[in-house]
């Protein structure tokens, strides 16, 4: 991966642990490798997110996210790769 924008890469929002639970939302990243969803029940009480590439395994992350502020963790050098 050379860091450039990932477009098309599927996000998931989760109820459980690495893409277990009920799926609350997927959304598809943009030409900037950015994604958004205006309505998501839950975000407040805590969801699991994963992200993958067309055709490739989801990588998730192993903490509950409770805002949709993602910049404000994965910025400069934390970005998220999805291959």
């Amino acid at each position: 991966m050379d860091g450039s924008a990932y477009v098309g890469a599927v996000v998931r929002l989760t109820s459980g642990l690495a893409g277990t639970g009920s799926v609350v939302a997927t959304v598809t990243t943009d030409g900037a490798g950015n994604f958004y969803t205006s309505s998501v029940a839950g975000l407040a009480s805590g969801l699991y997110t994963d992200a993958a590439g067309p055709g490739q395994t989801p990588r998730a992350m192993q903490t509950q996210v409770r805002s949709g502020a993602c910049n404000s963790c994965h910025a400069g050098s934390s970005r998220i790769v999805a291959d």
